[in-house]
C-alpha cells in the first residue's frame, strides 16, 4: 500500500511536503476539499518510487485560514488515506 504511513493532520501555512511510503513504484495525487466540500487543489498526477517518497504541495496563497480535507490517492492500487489540514 503506498500511502500506509501518512501523518494523520497537518498545520501549514502555503505551502507543505508529505512523506509518503511506497510498497511499489506507482501514481498518486493529492488532493484538497474545503469545510464545505468543494475541491480547491487538485496535484497533477505524482510518480513514487518504492521506498519513502517526499511530495510537495504548492497551494500558495490560494487558500484562506480554515480546516481543509487532504485525500491521498494512489491512482494504481486505489487506496486512499484522508486527513485534516489546518491553515493558518
Amino acid at each position: 500500500m503506498c500511502i500506509a504511513g501518512v501523518v494523520t493532520h497537518i498545520v501549514v501555512v502555503d505551502n507543505f511536503t508529505l512523506l509518503v511510503p511506497s510498497q511499489t513504484n506507482s501514481k498518486i495525487q493529492v488532493m484538497l476539499y474545503d469545510i464545505s466540500g468543494r475541491l480547491v487543489y487538485r496535484s497533477g498526477s505524482e510518480n513514487v518510487l518504492k521506498g519513502m517518497n517526499t511530495i510537495k504541495v504548492a497551494t500558495g496563497s490560494n487558500l484562506t485560514a480554515g480546516i481543509y480535507t487532504v485525500v491521498v490517492i494512489n491512482t494504481d492500487d486505489k487506496t486512499t488515506k484522508t486527513f485534516k489540514l489546518i491553515k493558518q
